[in-house]
């Protein structure tokens, strides 16, 4: 049997040297030998989703209660470490959120959630944390992407007005349409014709950040340089690059970014490392 341990210090390991007809004092023995404590009968060890303690029963056999495959959490809070721990190595624990709310969830939840119940003082508090800052940091995107869209629309309709700023000629205030009726306004400093011109091609030289020279990117990762290309040439923000740094290469506005796959990811990532030996 193959069977996953997780503590409630955040450690981890693999128990393969069991058969289910052995029973669940050799695998508190075998888990004990992995973490390099002892886990006594007082040691709360729960299985599956919902959680489910063991049988306090030592004699109980494995395949009455787990399964190949299962995870076991372990609350070791109280257990004193062994003098194998000094030579176990360390490792990190393993704290980030279980539920990505970007890609979705990451397949180990209910791992997570019968760990969190059986540690309802560690981690579910952390999780509570991670998942918190995971979704700050969502809502934070969507607004940006949500600005990003109407400064694009505005711009695309022409719906946008310069707003002098005649106390600092340095900066200027623009106004936009924005959702409904409403209308948004935002100042920036302002960059001369020769300051973009510099500016565009280190932007250009890498290929990831050259996606950002897209106008709709441009509107959301960097609406300043977006809006002070877009009043400076009446809201034609790609050809005005073009005409603000004629030597570039401009091509890939034309075509559609293509995404590559994971598997397709790790390969190119190959050939780089293959390629630099």
């Amino acid at each position: 049997m193959r069977i996953r341990i997780r503590t409630s210090t955040g450690a981890s390991g693999v128990v393969d040297d069991l058969s289910p007809d052995d029973n669940l004092n050799g695998l508190r023995e075998a888990i004990g030998k992995v973490l390099g404590i002892e886990i006594g009968p007082s040691v709360k060890i729960v299985v599956g989703f919902p959680p489910k303690e063991l049988p306090a029963s030592p004699q109980s056999l494995i395949k009455e209660s787990v399964e190949d495959g299962d995870t076991l959490s372990i609350d070791v809070g109280r257990v004193e470490q062994t003098k194998k721990t000094r030579r176990t190595r360390k490792r990190k624990p393993d704290l980030e959120t279980t539920v990505d709310i970007v890609d979705g969830a990451r397949t180990d939840v209910a791992e997570k959630l019968a760990f969190a119940a059986a540690n309802p003082l560690t981690a579910l508090d952390e999780i509570s944390r991670s998942f918190r800052a995971s979704f700050k940091e969502e809502m934070k995107k969507r607004e940006a992407e949500r600005l990003g869209h109407w400064r694009y629309s505005s711009v695309l309709a022409g719906t946008f007005r310069l707003l002098e700023n005649k106390s600092n000629s340095s900066s200027f205030t623009v106004s936009f349409k924005a959702e409904g009726k409403s209308w948004l306004e935002e100042s920036y400093p302002r960059y001369p014709p020769d300051v973009l011109q510099q500016l565009i091609p280190l932007i250009h030289c890498d290929e990831e950040s050259r996606e950002n020279l897209r106008s709709f990117n441009m509107s959301i990762v960097s609406p300043r340089v977006f809006w002070n290309v877009a009043v400076q040439y009446e809201g034609q923000v790609e050809a005005a690059m073009k005409k603000i740094c004629p030597d570039l290469d401009w091509s890939f506005l034309s075509t559609r970014r293509r995404t590559l796959s994971e598997k397709a990811k790790r390969a190119k990532e190959q050939n780089d490392n293959e390629e630099d030996r």
